[in-house]
């Protein structure tokens, strides 16, 4: 059996990513068996949320073994719980331990505190029906959340729901790979401010695979081709597409974390230019991470 002990809480995009490292992904087999054990996990942003959705995905792909999943507080079962993690999850893992006497969160249906994980299909019929119905739950409750804790006004929810929802038609009609989506809303009381924190994951090509195929060979690192569409528009779309996504988070003093390949980079309002790493644990797909702060009194 292959463990990957993970005894730190999930709460920075880095975090999932040095995980990464500690199991060779790319070298599991038919029969392997991977243990997830989160036993020292208190705290997950949507981010490794969904990092952690994709890997027990891959890992059964791989190995064809269910993957176990055990070490969690109640809390982080309920949470899991609450986001719908386990109903994306059904086919590809089982727990360690029992939790059935583990009392659920109460379940809110018009929650403006967060969007449970939501799949894209990777079928272009499908996959647009996913997005008219993702479009639909950012309009009812994510305009809610942006308005409501980070006070922007209709037209700027409005913008802001369109780009994401390209984002989403992104997933199906680029990557070839079903997609997922999830969103929490943070308050932090030593600051006074609410953060909107939203992760998009695939398990396709790559960005950076797309791009390249796009612009041929531009750049000598594969972290560079992550920064371009979000400095040069690769969209005739309406909306804009990456590029316009980060004109909004440059207006809204935003963060974007984008992971593909072997290669990540980010971004915050206050940096000059993005920060890349390069060469760090591969990842099959693209996962972008976004951050939104309150406005500033």
């Amino acid at each position: 059996m292959r463990t990957l002990n993970i005894d730190s809480s999930l709460n920075s995009e880095e975090s999932i990513v040095y995980y990464d490292g500690i199991i060779d992904w790319e070298a599991l087999s038919k029969g392997d068996v991977v243990c997830i054990n989160l036993h020292g996990v208190f705290f997950m942003t949507p981010f490794c949320l969904l990092g952690l959705l994709i890997r027990c995905r891959q890992c059964f792909e791989r190995t064809g073994e269910l993957v176990i999943l055990d070490g969690l507080s109640d809390d982080v079962y309920k949470y899991l719980l609450r986001m719908k993690f386990f109903q994306s999850t059904i086919e590809w893992l089982k727990l360690g331990t029992d939790y059935s006497s583990v009392m659920p969160w109460d379940e809110n249906p018009y929650s403006t505190n967060l969007i449970e994980i939501t799949k894209i299909d990777q079928d272009e019929e499908k996959g647009a029906r996913d997005v008219i119905k993702v479009a639909g739950l950012l309009r009812e409750r994510e305009r809610e959340i942006l308005s409501l804790w980070l006070e922007r006004n209709e037209i700027e929810t409005d913008d802001f729901v369109t780009v994401l929802s390209e984002i989403a038609q992104n997933i199906f009609e680029w990557s070839g790979d079903t997609g997922y989506i999830a969103l929490n809303r943070y308050y932090f009381s030593s600051e006074g401010k609410n953060i909107i924190r939203l992760s998009i994951i695939d398990g396709g090509k790559g960005l950076h695979t797309t791009v390249k195929n796009k612009i041929g060979n531009k750049y000598e690192h594969n972290s560079e081709y992550l920064c371009h569409p979000f400095q040069y528009s690769l969209s005739r779309s309406k909306g804009g597409g990456l590029y316009k996504v980060f004109d909004f988070l440059k207006q809204w003093n935003g963060y974007l974390f984008v992971r593909s390949g072997d290669s990540y980079v980010y971004k915050s309002k206050d940096m000059i230019s993005f920060i890349k790493r390069d060469n760090i644990p591969f990842f099959n797909g693209t996962h972008i991470g976004i951050q939104l702060n309150q406005n500033s009194p």
